[in-house]
């Protein structure tokens, strides 16, 4: 009976496409088969010794997308819940499902499902899984996909980025790691020259805002500093973006001013600010700030994630090449404007 009815309303829908109302019948047959669906998986569910699973197995994986993608939000919500086993069945083989099909159609179920999240590596929702002190983060995909963080070379998994922004979407159900929003820690070159770095994302009109702080204490007259900057570390160089490093943008005639400077990268949305915050007997301090606009955080995989996702936008892997002419000096700072003006997440756990 189930065999027929997909058959015939795929039928349908192909000749469909050759009507003027095309789209309201597309819909009354899609409901309708939306109906049929549910009817047969609540009689299946009701027989311990059938397979419970059976609406969905032999669904042809058109149809399935189809349901999911056109159904509005209150009807999908129903969808994943009267066919909750379908959270661990799809991107299996099971629905013979491609993956960029499963990437339209499972981001859409993952709001109605809490105790999963969607993983834009495997494109497979995981169950979220507690970790010591409370939090949920997703299995083992988590380091899979990544973004840089730029001055230090950690690495921020894009679920968490993704985790981050269903909570503040959808409610405390959907909670995150505490270190995630902000952090800070201290990295010490030498006696002469430690440097302390913090890091915040914040939820903004434009999307996901990436800040990051050094704080940078050297003697300026220690042997080690006469002839190299103080800026660069043991293995690597702070780089504001990924594609201005600190030797090409700073000297020691800008690095005199007490007034912040702002400027931008011309190639991403990247706004960074540096000043000179005092110096006393031979030490001298200043601060940069930067401020990445990382966008709306839909898929990894988009053209603007593609730099500081892919393994050739990794500052670690391979020098970079800014220049002084790659920044522009700005008279308002429009992204830290934005992130100043969103306020910060309020993680409970």
């Amino acid at each position: 009976m189930l065999r027929d009815i997909v058959y015939c309303t795929w039928l349908t829908i192909e000749w469909c496409y050759f009507l003027d109302d095309a789209e309201e019948i597309y819909r009354d047959i899609l409901d309708f088969f939306y109906d049929c669906l549910l009817w047969l998986q609540c009689r299946l569910s009701s027989r311990p010794e059938q397979n419970r699973n059976a609406p969905l197995l032999c669904l042809p994986s058109e149809i399935v997308l189809l349901i999911a993608v056109i159904l509005p939000p209150a009807s999908k919500a129903a969808f994943a819940l009267s066919c909750r086993a379908m959270l661990n069945t799809l991107g299996r083989d099971s629905l013979l499902l491609r993956k960029r099909d499963r990437g339209k159609l499972l981001p859409g179920l993952e709001q109605h499902s809490p105790k999963h999240v969607y993983c834009y590596k495997c494109a497979v929702l995981h169950r979220k899984r507690y970790r010591p002190g409370g939090s949920l983060r997703n299995r083992r995909c988590e380091r899979k996909v990544s973004i840089p963080f730029i001055s230090s070379g950690m690495s921020l998994p894009f679920s968490w980025i993704r985790q981050t922004l269903n909570r503040y979407e959808y409610g405390p159900n959907h909670r995150v790691c505490g270190g995630i929003p902000r952090g800070a820690c201290i990295l010490s070159y030498s006696a002469h020259c430690e440097r302390w770095e913090s890091h915040e994302f914040r939820i903004t009109a434009k999307g996901v805002i990436l800040k990051q702080t050094s704080s940078i204490e050297f003697d300026r007259e220690h042997p080690e500093f006469k002839h190299k900057k103080p800026y660069h570390g043991q293995d690597h160089t702070y780089h504001l973006c990924l594609h201005m490093s600190w030797n090409r943008i700073f000297n020691a005639r800008r690095l005199k001013s007490k007034t912040g400077t702002f400027f931008k990268c011309a190639q991403c949305d990247t706004e960074a600010m540096y000043k000179l915050s005092k110096r006393s007997s031979g030490f001298d301090y200043f601060e940069v700030a930067t401020w990445t606009l990382l966008g709306p955080c839909r898929d990894p995989f988009e053209d603007r994630w593609l730099a500081v996702t892919t393994k050739e936008g990794n500052h670690l892997s391979r020098p970079f090449s800014g220049c002084p002419e790659d920044s522009i000096k700005l008279d308002s700072a429009s992204v830290r404007a934005c992130f100043e003006s969103s306020p910060q997440l309020p993680f409970s756990f």
